[in-house]
């Protein structure tokens, strides 16, 4: 038995937990699209001035029991070490940079 300080129980003191339990492949995570951004606005040149898309993403992380197949509570869970970064990306797949979407917005409006 090992002793894991970030798993709780009902009384709020450590509990023994099996050493079996805390393999990294014990649980399983995924990631869901809860909010899809639609649009974003930009304003000016370069990185600085950007406009924030709405709405903006939500994404959920689940993460079951690899064993029970469950889904864990979220509050049972350590997350102090879970960061998501995102970038953008257009519908052919490709990085998609706000200022250079801006370029070629402005340089097909002078081609006409």
């Amino acid at each position: 038995m090992a002793w894991n300080p970030h798993s709780r129980n009902n009384t709020g003191r450590p509990e023994v937990v099996p050493q079996d339990r805390l393999i990294g492949s014990a649980r399983r995570y995924e990631l869901k699209v809860e909010q899809q951004p639609i649009r974003a606005r930009m304003c000016g040149f370069g990185d600085k001035d950007r406009r924030p898309i709405t709405p903006p993403p939500c994404i959920r992380l689940i993460v079951y029991d690899r064993i029970t197949g469950r889904e864990l509570d979220f509050n049972d869970i350590d997350s102090t070490y879970f960061v998501l970064m995102v970038d953008l990306w257009n519908q052919e797949g490709t990085p998609l940079s706000p200022s250079a979407a801006f370029q070629r917005s402005s340089h097909s409006q002078h081609q006409q």
